[in-house]
């Protein structure tokens, strides 16, 4: 049935059809882009990047330009605080040593009685020649006929220095033209006192100008303008002005406050006994005007790097794909250099194997000798006691023995005693190779805790040192001790710091007591430990007087078996255990300084805080 309600369509022939047809829908045609406007359209994009960069540049050239003359700022002014703080130095230094040399001139004066007058005078000219801002010295008594030609001023200056028997000083402004820099001079009286009186007083005037221009540094003049005002209470006054810049002219006047510098100045105070001046330090126009040179230097190298920047930008889009290639090479050189790092890493996991396996190699070498060595050492005393037993039995039954066999017989007897007594010798020695070399080989470390560092050396020194006393009564030996304080507990590994410190103290007192035997005339046993704070560390020295380490021997003293000492006196495993304790496992060093048959100095450097995590090798 067909739906009434549904719209009916046609046929070919014009008749009702139930098909609906398809709407008509309109076709677009693609229009083909226009080259040229897509040419125009990139080269437009290029231009405004480019712009864009050469703002970004003159941006960056304008900060460079703010920081190099921020930096040159600083940097001027750090060398002009250290202009100023030498020139400062240098004038008090030529007071102190000119106040010191008054003080013997006066010291001098006043025990004239036996000593040469002309030999005073020749000091006291040698003083003005090596001083050449001192005008005047003179020794003055309130008896001296020229007393009476000084100023009213100075002449109770002079009193007061005698009363008081106290330095006194004063300030004196020259008389200069009108308009003219001020001038001015110091007056010291230096009283000379003997039994406490002072019998008179030195007299030395110095010129403040002359002063001033023989503390500057010749090749630094015109580095500075200075100032030396006379301050007392709440007033100040205008003594003296080093002009470095003659051609500028400076307001001057005798407040501080209103003189009229720059930004590179600096304030100082010298002192002349109870007289203080202040110094005012001004960097002068020549000394500063690099600073814009530089800064526009900095300015126009950067604006010419930033024009460069924009050159090399139109430059890499056409060699974009030559980047490529670059950028690729500079790939397989990261992959090289990765390469050679894994391979180092290998080489250094092979060297742990193997000081691994040489630790074990030696520690089971040294545990199978010990097990032999201990029947030596235990069937040795029982020999002793045997061969004791046997001379007890031929001492019961000598009687009965003819006596050149008994004397055969108590020589046989005393040979066999002492080869025992040897092999027992002998035994204990190589049981303490052994000892020293389980000792080298272990690999587990020890405990960290909390050590008084100062303590376990004081300990060990005494410990050492009646161990010395213990083989040699008459042994002596003078031991100075010099301890930082700031430095209580460190963080190590007590028992092997302690091992160091006895194989380092035994090897000192063993090096002074072979000297002394040398019988040197005047020779005294010195040993001296000094421990110092030096900042994350804690270095230790450990000094000896005795007959040094002989430049041949130098480079192998910490190689292990390697000793100086005698046949059967040292094994040649301390210093080599020590080296490893302290540069493997603390993480410091161990250095040592020699001089043959003079000193010999070994210098431990361990971190206050170290990691407890060590790596065996050392890169």
């Amino acid at each position: 049935m067909m739906d009434e309600n549904k719209p009916l369509g046609k046929d070919l022939f014009g008749a009702p059809s139930e098909k609906q047809p398809p709407p008509l829908q309109e076709k677009k045609i693609p229009i083909p882009p226009n080259p040229a406007i897509k040419e125009k359209v990139s080269f437009t994009f290029s231009w405004i990047a480019i712009i864009i960069r050469g703002i970004v540049g003159s941006l960056i050239s304008w900060f460079v330009f703010t920081q190099a003359h921020r930096i040159e700022d600083e940097n001027t002014m750090g060398r002009f605080l250290v202009l100023s703080s030498s020139t400062d130095r240098v004038i008090q230094i030529h007071i102190n040593q000119l106040i010191h040399g008054l003080e013997t001139i006066a010291t001098l004066h006043t025990y004239e009685s036996g000593i040469d007058h002309l030999a005073v005078q020749r000091i006291i000219e040698t003083k003005m020649k090596n001083s050449p801002f001192v005008k005047k010295i003179a020794w003055m008594q309130t008896s001296s006929p020229s007393i009476t030609a000084m100023p009213r001023g100075l002449l109770e200056l002079l009193n007061k220095a005698i009363d008081e028997r106290s330095l006194q000083s004063v300030a004196i402004e020259n008389e200069t033209a009108p308009g003219d820099i001020p001038d001015s001079s110091v007056h010291l009286f230096v009283p000379g006192i003997k039994n406490g009186v002072a019998s008179g007083a030195v007299w030395a005037e110095i010129d403040l100008g002359e002063l001033v221009k023989n503390s500057l540094d010749p090749e630094q003049k015109d580095a500075m303008n200075i100032f030396v005002f006379e301050r007392e209470q709440n007033q100040s006054k205008l003594l003296y002005f080093f002009n470095a810049e003659p051609v500028k002219k400076i307001k001057l006047s005798d407040k501080r406050e209103s003189l009229e510098l720059g930004a590179f100045q600096s304030d100082k105070f010298i002192h002349f006994g109870k007289l203080s001046m202040n110094v005012t330090f001004s960097a002068s126009e020549p000394y500063t005007v690099y600073t814009w040179q530089a800064a526009i230097a900095a300015g126009i190298g950067m604006f010419i790097t930033s024009f460069i920047v924009v050159t090399a930008w139109i430059l890499l889009e056409i060699e974009k794909r030559q980047f490529g290639h670059v950028l690729h090479e500079e790939h397989v050189q990261e992959m090289e250099g990765t390469v050679d790092q894994l391979e180092t890493a290998k080489n250094r996991l092979v060297a742990q194997e193997n000081l691994a396996s040489l630790g074990g190699l030696t520690a089971g070498i040294a545990h199978e000798i010990k097990n032999p060595l201990n029947f030596i050492n235990n069937f040795s005393m029982l020999s002793i006691d045997l061969v004791g037993e046997i001379e007890k039995c031929l001492e019961s039954h000598k009687d009965k023995l003819a006596p050149d066999d008994k004397e055969n017989m108590q020589e046989v007897i005393k040979t066999l005693a002492d080869n025992i007594n040897t092999i027992h010798e002998q035994g204990k020695k190589a049981d303490n190779t052994i000892q020293r070399m389980l000792a080298h080989s272990r690999g587990k470390p020890g405990e960290w805790i909390k050590t008084d560092i100062h303590k376990i050396l004081d300990e060990y020194i005494n410990f050492s040192f009646h161990g010395m006393r213990a083989k040699n009564p008459t042994f002596k030996c003078r031991i100075d001790k010099e301890f930082d304080e700031s430095v209580k507990d460190i963080e190590c590994v007590q028992n092997d710091i302690c091992r160091v410190f006895l194989n380092l103290l035994n090897n000192a007192f063993q090096a002074v007591e072979e000297k002394q035997k040398k019988g040197d005339p005047g020779y005294e046993p010195q040993i001296f430990v000094k421990t110092k704070n030096v900042g994350n560390y804690l270095r230790i020295r450990i000094r000896d007087n005795g007959l040094g380490i002989g430049e041949e021997n130098q480079s192998k003293i910490f190689t292990p078996f390697f000793t100086t000492k005698p046949t059967g006196v040292g094994t040649g495993l301390g210093l080599s255990l020590s080296y490893n304790i302290i540069v493997r496992e603390h993480g410091g060093s161990l250095t040592f300084d020699t001089k043959d048959n003079e000193f010999c100095e070994f210098i431990i450097t361990i971190p206050l805080q170290p990691k407890k995590e060590r790596e065996v090798l050392t890169a």
